[in-house]
């Protein structure tokens, strides 16, 4: 007959539990049970503030609960306009402080009757909407400028720039400013040339100052109002005006070829000058 082999020894009496210290080294035993401790109030702050919420929560209304009740319009295609029965146009507010379906159905035909009547400009596009048809009349009038221009028809071509301009301008506000700021500048700087070649100064640096305030790197505008700058005698600020169009495009062969003008032309006011005040010296020793 066998025997059941004996138990096991006993082993070790479990000792207490141990919990892991996360928090910064260094730190004291007392330090370390303060950490503990601040850490627990933490928690048990978090879960008694989620369990508020959550009770709150249970209290909010369903959407399911709202009142719905469908109202049964009747579209007129024709007139573009929604009717009710007349039970229901003249009964109350269905929710308290509501519109009546009175004043719901009013104010959707004013609104339609808004859009059908409201001229297009009135009713705002997609965003970034390009009118296409403007851009096409725009650059139709510039390029008959710019024929008359080459022909020599000066006066005819500012008028052609100027209307140019005119339908430019009156872009809706929604439209790509961008597109706004490259047909006006462009057209400017055609008209300003125009009115140099017809010895309009004044009006040539007009339009040349306003396409350098609209597109200031661009090195056509720079130097249409130098020029006028120096058509108005005005060489040194023509000299201001052609080097900081040269800051943007240094390279730019208008620009340089142009500057060189504008020196020669200060050079030459110097030499007139240093001559008058030799004749004036002259003329001072012959009277003594």
């Amino acid at each position: 007959m066998s025997t059941a082999p004996p138990p096991p020894p006993p082993g070790p009496a479990p000792g207490p539990t141990t919990h892991t210290f996360n928090g910064p080294p260094g730190m004291t035993l007392d330090q370390q049970k303060a950490f503990v401790q601040a850490q627990m109030q933490h928690q048990a702050q978090l879960e008694h503030t989620k369990q508020q919420n959550l009770q709150r929560a249970q209290t909010l209304p369903s959407i399911d609960d709202e009142p719905f009740t469908p109202l049964p319009f009747t579209i007129n295609r024709t007139e573009h306009s929604l009717s009710l029965p007349p039970d229901f146009v003249s009964s109350p507010s269905l929710v308290q402080g509501d519109p009546s379906p009175q004043e719901i159905l009013d104010g959707i035909n004013s609104l339609a009757k808004l859009f059908k009547t409201a001229p297009p400009q009135a009713i705002p596009p997609p965003p970034q909407k390009i009118d296409q048809g403007r851009s096409a009349q725009v650059v139709k009038l510039k390029d008959e400028g710019n024929a008359k221009f080459k022909a020599r028809s000066y006066d005819q071509s500012i008028l052609l720039y100027s209307a140019s301009l005119a339908v430019a301008s009156q872009r809706m506000p929604w439209e790509a400013s961008g597109i706004f700021k490259e047909e006006m500048s462009t057209v400017l700087c055609n008209r300003s040339a125009a009115y140099g070649a017809m010895g309009d100064w004044p009006a040539s640096y007009a339009d040349a100052d306003a396409v350098v305030k609209m597109k200031r790197p661009w090195s056509k505008g720079h130097f249409r109002k130098a020029k006028a700058l120096l058509g108005l005698s005005r060489p040194q600020d023509a000299l201001t005006a052609i080097n900081l169009g040269l800051e943007y495009e240094p390279s730019s062969i208008e620009l340089l070829a142009f500057r060189d003008e504008i020196l020669a032309a200060l050079k030459a006011e110097e030499e007139e000058r240093r001559r008058e005040e030799l004749d004036s010296d002259e003329e001072e020793g012959a009277g003594k």
